[in-house]
Formats: C-alpha cells, sequence, structure tokens
C-alpha cells in the first residue's frame, strides 16, 4: 500500500510545481526611463515597462508615481503630473499625492511578456540651487509587488 501511495504522490507533486514556478516568474523585464528636461523647468517623462506575467493570465499593470517629495529641510512639495499619454487601454485613478494608472484592458489577458509605454510631464520635479538644478527621483517607484530584472536612466538636457 505504501508503494502505491508513493507512486501518485509524487505525478500530483510535478502537477503543482509548474503552476507555482510560473506564478513566480511574474516579473518586470526591463524598465527604461527617459527624462528629458526642458528650459521651462518641466519634465517629459518617457517609460517602457516591459511586464512578463508569466504563465498566468493578467490583464496588465498599476503604475503607481509618488507626486509628494520631501526637501532636505523636511518640507514637502507637490510635483504635477499631465500630458499623460498611454499606448494600452488604461483608467486614471490618480490622487492629489499619486498618479495611479491602471494599464491594460479588463476584458482582456495575455501570458508571458508584454510591454506598455507611459508617457506624462511633471512639473515641481527640479530642485534649484545657487550653482545647479537637480533632478532627485525615484523612477521605478516602490510599488512594485515583483521583482524589476533590469533599468536604464536616460536624462536628457535642454539644448540651450
Amino acid at each position: 500500500m505504501r508503494k502505491v501511495f508513493l507512486v501518485l504522490l509524487i505525478p500530483l507533486v510535478f502537477l503543482v510545481l509548474p503552476k507555482q514556478a510560473l506564478a513566480a516568474s511574474e516579473q518586470i523585464e526591463k524598465f527604461d526611463a527617459t527624462y528629458q528636461i526642458n528650459t521651462d523647468g518641466a519634465v517629459n517623462v518617457t517609460e517602457n515597462i516591459t511586464y512578463d506575467a508569466g504563465g498566468s493570465p493578467h490583464h496588465g499593470i498599476i503604475r503607481q508615481v509618488e507626486l509628494t517629495r520631501t526637501n532636505d529641510q523636511g518640507q514637502k512639495f507637490r510635483v504635477g503630473a499631465s500630458n499623460i499619454n498611454v499606448d494600452a487601454t488604461y483608467s486614471d485613478q490618480s490622487t492629489s499625492d499619486k498618479l495611479n494608472l491602471k494599464i491594460g484592458d479588463p476584458n482582456t489577458t495575455f501570458t508571458g511578456a508584454k510591454t506598455f509605454q507611459i508617457k506624462y510631464t511633471l512639473s515641481g520635479a527640479l530642485t534649484y540651487f545657487t550653482d545647479h538644478d537637480e533632478l532627485y527621483w525615484n523612477v521605478t517607484g516602490t510599488s512594485w509587488p515583483f521583482p524589476i530584472a533590469s533599468t536604464t536612466i536616460k536624462a536628457e538636457l535642454p539644448t540651450a
């Protein structure tokens, strides 16, 4: 009787393991961000986010961007986000403190990798000093529930 139990248990383990392994492979494969800093202080942001849903069907991603900054004196500043453009179906669920985009078609799912492009303009993101200006920004944010395998950042300065 013991041999029969082990023979039945082993195939059961192999049926369960692949599903867990596929679900665990959910990740951001690539997070590529470009920040074009304009002479008026606005920053045009383009994010290309390649999300791998693994083997589990998903509708898309939720992209959250914090819009409150705290300077070194503890003062809080609100950063504005405008001109939002996404290359997929999305709903904007933003608040005054956070850009919150639910990206993906609620009627369609996908597995594997899919790239989403998000564009928006930030105002108030630069810090001005007497001898220089600074963009101090958390590129990917902290709200992803899975790992980010690769991140690239490109900053473009004004030509003037």
